[in-house]
C-alpha cells in the first residue's frame, strides 16, 4: 500500500510476504542515478587523499589553463591562485560538497535538490578541469 517517491513516478513497495528482491527491484531510472551517487561519492573520496592537500593539486589545475582561449584560461588560473592560497579549506570544501551530492542523490527524499546540485557542480567542475 505504500509508495516511494522517485524522480518521475512511483514504485510500489514489496509486500511483508514477498521476498525483498533488492537492486534488480529498481527501476532504470534510480539504477543511473545510484550509479551517479557512487561516482560522486567515489570522487568525494578521492579528494580526501593526502596528495589533494600539496601544492601539486593547484599547480596541475592552473596547468590545464595552458592552450585554453582566455575566456576558459583566466578563470582557472585564478581558481588555481586562490586554492593555493587556501589549500586545506578549499580541498576539504570541495570534498565535502562531492560527497555529499553523492549522498543526497542516494538518499530518496534528497533526489532531486542533490541532481539539481549535481548538474550545477558538474558544469561548473568541467569548466574549471579542461
Amino acid at each position: 500500500m505504500s509508495e516511494s517517491l522517485a524522480v518521475g513516478r512511483a514504485v510500489p513497495q514489496p509486500s511483508a510476504g514477498e521476498p525483498h528482491a533488492g537492486l534488480a527491484a529498481l527501476d532504470p531510472r534510480r539504477k543511473l542515478q545510484l550509479a551517479l551517487a557512487v561516482i560522486w561519492l567515489f570522487d568525494g573520496i578521492l579528494q580526501y587523499q593526502p596528495s589533494m592537500f600539496t601544492k601539486s593539486f593547484p599547480r596541475m589545475l592552473g596547468d590545464s589553463a595552458q592552450g585554453n582561449p582566455a575566456v576558459v584560461a583566466v578563470p582557472i588560473t585564478w581558481s588555481a591562485a586562490f586554492i593555493g592560497h587556501h589549500l586545506a579549506v578549499t580541498n576539504a570544501v570541495f570534498a565535502t560538497i562531492q560527497v555529499g551530492l553523492g549522498l543526497g542523490i542516494a538518499w530518496r527524499p534528497a533526489v532531486k535538490p542533490a541532481l539539481a546540485a549535481s548538474v550545477a557542480c558538474g558544469r561548473s567542475s568541467c569548466r574549471s578541469r579542461r
